[in-house]
This record gives structure tokens, sequence and C-alpha cells, in this order.
């Protein structure tokens, strides 16, 4: 897309992180919190402290440090970090948001097989796909519920 920073790379988790993902984070062995609106997170990195908050934290950000560092892009600081588990809704999607109000990167790292697209400027339609991660600026964009199943991501925002 001309004029915006967005990477995407297929098959991105090496053999270990797939295995170590699917056995411990897929395999519902991480506790969650339950949203209220029938989905389900997980906070590795608490946006208003900082405070790393779950061991499985540098996990992910190690792999969103190596997918940034490929991309030509420098990270200064984390700023949150969480797994999301989205479950079909009776809305179609979620609202459209910029995580932040000022430059940062968002990393988003499928954990499984799902539908409901990522969709970046209303341009960008990402499907997600396990072991594939994305990475875009600080741009508007919202996801699409699952119509079954779950929908697993890990999302990390940094600059």
């Amino acid at each position: 897309m001309a004029g915006v920073n967005l990477f995407v790379k297929e098959n991105y988790l090496t053999k270990e992180e797939a295995q170590f993902s699917e056995d411990w984070i897929i395999s519902n062995q991480l506790p969650m919190t339950f949203l209220g609106n029938e989905n389900l997170f997980h906070i590795l990195r608490n946006f208003e402290t900082k405070a790393i908050q779950s061991d499985n934290n540098f996990f992910f950000e190690n792999i969103t440090k190596r997918f940034a560092k490929e991309c030509g892009i420098k990270i200064n600081t984390f700023l949150k970090a969480t797994i999301n588990v989205n479950f079909p809704q009776k809305t179609e999607h979620s609202k459209p948001q910029t995580s932040h109000n000022f430059q940062h990167y968002n990393c988003i790292i499928y954990l499984e097989d799902a539908d409901g697209d990522t969709v970046v400027l209303d341009k960008h339609y990402d499907k997600p796909k396990k072991n594939k991660i994305l990475l875009f600026g600080p741009h508007e964009h919202y996801n699409f519920y699952p119509k079954y199943g779950r929908r697993i991501i890990a999302i990390i925002t940094f600059r």
C-alpha cells in the first residue's frame, strides 16, 4: 500500500516458537480475563505502567524485535502487549481504533488459523493465518469477528 508502512510475513515463527505457542498459548493453558463482550484477553505488558504482567511477555517481544529489525524499524520502547481471543459476536466487527494517540507501531502475531480479517485503513484486509505476522504504523484498524470458532492474536505496540 503506497504511503503506509505495512509489513506481512507468513509462517514467521520458528519451529520452536510455533511449538511453544501451540503447547502453551493455544492449548488453553494461559489464564484469560473475560471482557464482558464474550471476548478474552491476557495482559503481557500493561500500557499504563509498562509493567510486565506475564512470563510470556518476552516470548512475543522477542519475535516482534526480530521482525521489526528485518523491516528496518528500530524499537525504542514497548508500550503494551496482550493476547486477544475473539469469538463470534452479534456485531460484524470491532470499532475502528488507533492504539495510541502518538507515533507508534502495531505488531500482530496470528496464533491460530481463523476467519476474522484485520483491516488497516479500510483498505488492507489481512486474513489470520497461524504463525503469520503483521506490522503497521499508527493507522486506524479493526477486526472482523470470526463467524465460528475463535480468533487468537498477540498484539504488541511499540515506538
